[in-house]
């Protein structure tokens, strides 16, 4: 397993963290997510032999959330 850290811009409330991680749990591959309000930030739990990270990215922008440097 890996983790990775994104900057994630977009989330308002507890309604969009349970949204970034519903959308990413829905994934093969991804183990865990804990999305941080405050820090504006995604810890991302995956198997990289089953999703890839550019993958998981993609996943948050499908949610409806832009990833940042």
């Amino acid at each position: 397993m890996e983790k990775i850290t994104l900057n994630v811009t977009g989330m308002t409330c507890e309604g969009c963290v349970k949204g970034i991680k519903s959308a990413l749990e829905s994934y093969d591959g991804v183990k865990s997510s804990d999305a941080d309000l405050d820090t504006g930030t995604v810890l991302i739990e995956f198997d990289p032999g089953v999703i890839q990270p550019s993958a998981v990215e993609q996943a948050i922008v499908d949610a409806g959330f832009d990833i940042t440097a």
